[in-house]
């Protein structure tokens, strides 16, 4: 060091706010976006693209990164807005060729672009009504795919009920497999009537919608769901049937569990009686024209439950006689015993007086 200062060579010093300045603009080169890429990576880019004169949509994207990236550099704002308005003059021109060719990864690539950046009042209409169709273009094949999964979803159900004994756990089971599979089979037809809609409102996409062949396919697994889907009504119908007639016989049994325990009184017996036989008769009444109306007439056991109702009440009944006939015996045996008294009472008065 001192021989240093004895040849008059100046040692620079550090400027503790150069070096943090440096610092920080290394951190920001650093600084990564949630693709793990640096701004630094996204300006080696852009510097490459601009010697190459690259595409400009390309070009876009690496601005809209690095401006991400760096906020507050207001250059990358002021180069974005014309290099924009380039973009906007040749997109559409892009957008038809990439039709016109079929050529779908391209056209996927153009509506990211287009999706990822703010064009405001730049863009056309047009164009972006063009972009949408065919983005409804591209989810045909999806729904296409989706569409046979669940079809053949409901017909293999239906194949595997065929082999079982109707009724038995696995039909059961195959229906409801079949059940929620229709329902989804539904629920993609509505979604592919919207999608079509949407793929139809330019002819460039109607034409590639046509070509698709969906419709055609869509008939196809409609006719091919005929068989299975009135296998299914059918299962569907005696699933019903049964439901409700077991809420029929829930219903009579719940007549029969809550009768009136017999009792000892019959002025309070024939009072809950008399309660429980009205709601009775009103609950057989109303469950016999429901089950009347379910397909084949009366079920055997609803008819079952029905007798047993009715012999709950002729037992009730049965009781109601034999507590008034028990009163009425108590009544007899009071007037009888009372008529013996009186005939005592009146031997004696005799006796007394003949003895007189």
């Amino acid at each position: 060091m001192g021989g240093v200062a004895a040849q008059d060579i100046v040692i620079p010093r550090v400027d503790p706010d150069l070096r943090e300045m440096a610092n920080r603009i290394h951190e920001e080169l650093d600084a990564r976006d949630p693709s793990g890429r640096s701004l630094a990576d996204y300006l080696a880019q852009l510097r490459r693209n601009m010697l190459l004169r690259g595409h400009l949509g390309e070009r876009l994207t690496i601005l809209e990164s690095i401006r991400g990236l760096d906020p507050a550099g207001g250059i990358w704002r002021e180069m974005i807005s014309p290099i924009r308005r380039r973009r906007v003059d040749v997109i559409a021109d892009e957008v038809k060729a990439a039709i016109a060719r079929r050529d779908f990864p391209a056209l996927a690539s153009l509506r990211a672009e287009v999706a990822s950046q703010d064009w405001g009042d730049d863009l056309s209409s047009s164009v972006a009504v063009l972009l949408e169709a065919v983005g409804h273009c591209e989810t045909l094949a999806e729904i296409r795919s989706r569409l046979s999964q669940t079809a053949a979803t409901i017909i293999g159900q239906f194949d595997k009920a065929r082999h079982q004994a109707p009724g038995s756990p696995g039909v059961v089971a195959a229906s409801e497999a079949a059940a929620a599979a229709r329902r989804k089979y539904a629920e993609l037809r509505g979604t592919l009537a919207q999608v079509l809609r949407g793929a139809e409102m330019t002819p460039e996409t109607a034409a590639i919608a046509a070509e698709s062949g969906i419709k055609d396919a869509a008939r196809q697994l409609d006719a091919a769901l005929r068989e299975p889907c009135s296998w299914l009504d059918q299962q569907e119908e005696a699933a019903r049937v049964r439901v409700l007639a077991g809420d029929i016989n829930a219903s009579l049994m719940r007549q029969i569990e809550t009768a009136p325990a017999r009792s000892s009184s019959l002025e309070d017996f024939k009072v809950q009686f008399a309660a429980w036989r009205r709601r009775a008769d009103d609950c057989l009444e109303k469950s016999r024209k429901a089950a009347a109306r379910l397909p084949g007439g009366v079920p055997e056991a609803t008819e079952e439950i029905c007798r047993k109702l009715l012999e709950t009440r002729q037992q009730l009944e049965g009781h109601v006689a034999f507590l008034k006939g028990r009163e009425t015996r108590i009544v007899m045996y009071f007037l009888v015993g009372l008529g013996v008294v009186i005939l005592l009472i009146v031997a004696v008065v005799v006796a007394a007086v003949l003895m007189r």
